[in-house]
């Protein structure tokens, strides 16, 4: 995305495609009905990970992690 002194000279809503690069050109949006159960998004595993691998490592390593 450019930057925020560039977006401002357009209309608020309205950036040409042109100025963006092209990761940003291939993204899409899409709407879920109200009758869509949203995506779960959970992150207990990592978690667990993380508080395993702290109790592994010594002193020096936790308090890297911490």
């Amino acid at each position: 995305m450019p930057c925020a002194y560039e977006l401002a000279r357009y209309v608020y809503g309205v950036i040409p495609s042109t100025i963006l690069h092209i990761l940003w050109t291939g993204l899409s949006f899409s709407n879920i009905s109200s009758n869509e159960s949203l995506p779960r998004l959970c992150i207990d595993k990592e978690i667990d990970m993380v508080v395993n691998f702290f109790s592994e490592v010594d002193i020096i390593g936790k308090v890297t992690i911490k």
